[in-house]
C-alpha cells in the first residue's frame, strides 16, 4: 500500500510498513489516523481501541518517510504511567525502524538513519512539559525559571488548608475533604474552559431564576422534583465556593 503525499513523492503505507518491520498489520480504522495529513484532527477511540499502538505507529511512519524528524514528535498524556507506555512504544518502534533494511530503500543516504540513533522523541505527561516549558522560558512571562507547576498532591495540600482554615460559613453537610476536592474540580473547570468566576455567577443565577419561577404544569405536584433539587443544590454550592477558590488562587501566586 502506498500513499502519495502532496509534495509528490510515494511513501510508504501503514500496512506495508508494519509488515516490513515484522509488527501486527493496522486496521482500516488504524491506517486512516496513521497516514492521516499532517495537520490538527480529532481521533475518539475507547478503551482497548489500540491508542497507544496507533500513536507509535503514527510516529513510526512519519519518521520511516521523512515527513518529521524523531526530535519533533511531542508526544503529551495526562498520567505518568501512560506517559511512560507510549515513550516505551515509541521508542521500541524506532529501534526496529532504525535497524531494518527497509530503511536502507527509505533512506539511501542514510540521514535518517543517523537522526534516529542520536536523537529521541520527547514524550511526557502535561504537567511534567508545562514544568520543562517554565523552566526554559520562564523568564518570558516573566516567572521565575525555579518556579514548578504544582503536582497533584501539592495542589490538594493547599486547598485543603484553605478549606480547613475557612472562617465563614458555608451552607453544606459535606466534610473538608470532599469540599477541597470540590474546589479543586471546581478551579480546573474554569480554567479549561476559560471562564471567570463572574460568569459562572450570573449564569448560575440566571439558571436558578429560570427553573424556580418555571410555570408549573397543570396538576403539578407542588415543589420541584428531588432530582431537580439535587442540581439547584449543586449549582448554589459551586457559587458559594468561590470565595475559597478566590483564596486558593491567591495563595498559589504567592507560593503556598
Amino acid at each position: 500500500m502506498t500513499v502519495t503525499a502532496e509534495r509528490g513523492s510515494d511513501l510508504i503505507g501503514p500496512v506495508e510498513l508494519a509488515r516490513e518491520l515484522g509488527l501486527a498489520v493496522p486496521t482500516p480504522e488504524q491506517v486512516a489516523v496513521i497516514a492521516a495529513p499532517v495537520e490538527p484532527a480529532l481521533v475518539i477511540a475507547g478503551a482497548g481501541a489500540g491508542k497507544t499502538e496507533t500513536m507509535a505507529a503514527r510516529v513510526v511512519w512519519l519518521v520511516a518517510n521523512g515527513i518529521v524528524a524523531p526530535e519533533r514528535v511531542l508526544g503529551l498524556t495526562f498520567t505518568r504511567k501512560a506517559a511512560g507506555q507510549l515513550g516505551d512504544r515509541v521508542r521500541a518502534r524506532l529501534r526496529r525502524l532504525a535497524a531494518s533494511p527497509l530503511l536502507d530503500r527509505l533512506d539511501p543516504g542514510g540521514q535518517r538513519r543517523a537522526a534516529l540513533l542520536a536523537c529521541d522523541p520527547t514524550v511526557l505527561t502535561y504537567h511534567a512539559y508545562a514544568g520543562r516549558l517554565v523552566a526554559e522560558h520562564g523568564l518570558r512571562v516573566p516567572v521565575e525559571p525555579g518556579a514548578r507547576p504544582l503536582t497533584e498532591t501539592a495542589a490538594w495540600q493547599l486547598a485543603h488548608r484553605v478549606v480547613s482554615t475557612w472562617t465563614e460559613d458555608i451552607d453544606t453537610d459535606k466534610v473538608p475533604a470532599t469540599i477541597t476536592n470540590l474546589v479543586l474540580d471546581l478551579s480546573g473547570e474554569l480554567a479549561e474552559h476559560l471562564v471567570d468566576p463572574d460568569d459562572l455567577v450570573r449564569w448560575t443565577t440566571r439558571f436558578l431564576d429560570a427553573v424556580e419561577n418555571a410555570p408549573r404544569a397543570a396538576r403539578q405536584r407542588a415543589g420541584l422534583p428531588k432530582d431537580l433539587q439535587r442540581i439547584l443544590a449543586t449549582q448554589r454550592l459551586r457559587v458559594a465556593l468561590l470565595p475559597l477558590l478566590a483564596d486558593y488562587a491567591r495563595r498559589k501566586r504567592r507560593g503556598g
